[in-house]
């Protein structure tokens, strides 16, 4: 194969011309651009169909490596949903394979930089963690191709996530269809009080996937923020619509009856949030606290 480094896949459109493909390999490079589209999905569903298409894309050619590099990703943002979903055993099983995926593309072929992005986001969670080669595998892919959108967001993301990063903005600006940037910022933007910053970022989230249920709990946190307390309501139930086994939902939920002085409610959708996640201690301290609140009485 003699591909050049970067990957012109998109978020939604048709599949784009693929530079420094064979024409003997563009069956293999239509698996890989059909499994890119649902690995942006960013759902479970999605994750699940994505491998189905790098799997028969390496099973045909062992030395695909652009297929290698987006199984490791993959692996590793349904290992993060996972493990926050509170399935600690399968996330760190999805963390090994990203890791033993991007180790396979850095073996076929080191020189592109789609092997050390997918090395970045292996050794971001998990047993692999390691800040500083993280740091060091995003950089690289940036400096191989540094007009590549995802290197672009995933060494900004290796950085620190800073809002005010150009990174992340150069991203944007190179694929405007990059949802999960979209989604990245928004929650920055988000723990820096920034309300009406992250709820248009967020709201761009949501426009390319509308599936993407962990935008919408952003989404209403950011409302929640701005006081739009009922639109708020509004995005958590439609995150929950979509996957109703997302916790965060309900301790956004939470949060919004304790502020409407409904703190019966509030206890519900914590004790909701406890049932699918009952590994977050933050959950049980919530509850300590709203049953003090109602035990004195006093409003939140």
């Amino acid at each position: 194969m003699n591909i050049k480094n970067g990957d012109p896949i998109g978020n939604g459109h048709d599949m784009p011309h693929a530079p420094g493909i064979d024409a003997k390999e563009l069956p293999l490079y239509k698996l890989y651009w059909l499994g890119r589209q649902k690995l942006l999905l960013f759902t479970s569903q999605g994750y699940q169909e994505a491998m189905g298409y790098f799997r028969e894309a390496v099973k045909q050619d062992a030395r695909f490596v652009l297929a290698w590099a987006a199984m490791a990703e993959t692996y590793a943002y349904w290992g993060y949903y996972l493990e926050f979903a509170g399935h600690a055993d399968s996330a760190r099983q999805c963390y090994e394979y990203a890791y033993q995926s991007a180790e396979r593309a850095l073996q076929v072929s080191p020189s592109l930089a789609e092997p050390h992005r997918a090395m970045a986001l292996a050794l971001r969670r998990g047993p692999k963690a390691d800040a500083q080669r993280r740091r060091q595998e995003a950089r690289f892919a940036f400096e191989i191709n540094p007009d590549d959108a995802e290197n672009c967001y995933e060494y900004w993301r290796s950085l620190g996530y800073d809002p005010d990063n150009p990174l992340i903005y150069r991203a944007l600006a190179i694929n405007p269809c990059l949802g999960g940037a979209y989604n990245d910022l928004g929650v920055v933007l988000n723990e820096k009080h920034r309300w009406e910053e992250a709820a248009d970022c967020l709201r761009r989230a949501i426009e390319i996937n509308p599936r993407h249920s962990l935008a919408y709990c952003n989404l209403a946190w950011a409302l929640v923020g701005l006081g739009h307390n009922d639109q708020a309501e509004t995005a958590c139930a439609k995150a929950l619509d979509i996957n109703p086994q997302e916790s965060r939902a309900h301790v956004i939920l939470s949060l919004v009856y304790a502020q409407k002085k409904l703190l019966d409610r509030s206890v519900e959708e914590l004790n909701r949030a406890k049932e699918l996640d009952p590994a977050n201690a933050a959950i049980e301290e919530g509850l300590a606290i709203l049953a003090r609140q109602r035990q004195r009485s006093v409003p939140v």
